[in-house]
């Protein structure tokens, strides 16, 4: 747990562990309809990977995140810093995942 809160803490202030290496691929992502998902930064370790995402909406309404949604197969954590965005917002969303052999 502390492990995962300090990739999270690394995350949302841009930082870099010691131990961890840092890529900033600034690729969007496709997620839902409506959204636009851009991968901003990525920071390695030996079994996990946190990802910083930031989520606009850009849908003629208003929309309500749940980090519910974003859980899949080898997420551990997911964090949504503003989970309702009105027409036009966007937020950062930061995931932390189990390290595949492809990364």
């Amino acid at each position: 747990v502390r492990t995962l809160k300090n990739l999270l803490l690394a995350l949302a202030d841009d930082a870099l562990p010691d131990d961890m290496q840092a890529l900033e691929p600034a690729r969007d992502v496709a997620l839902w309809l409506g959204t636009r998902l851009t991968l901003q930064r990525v920071l390695l370790g030996t079994g996990l990977v946190g990802e910083k995402y930031q989520l606009t909406n850009i849908a003629d309404t208003t929309m309500e995140l749940t980090e519910a949604a974003l859980f899949k197969s080898g997420v551990m954590a997911v964090s949504v810093e503003r989970p309702n965005l009105h027409p036009g917002e966007a937020t950062n969303v930061f995931v932390i995942r189990e390290r595949r052999s492809d990364d």
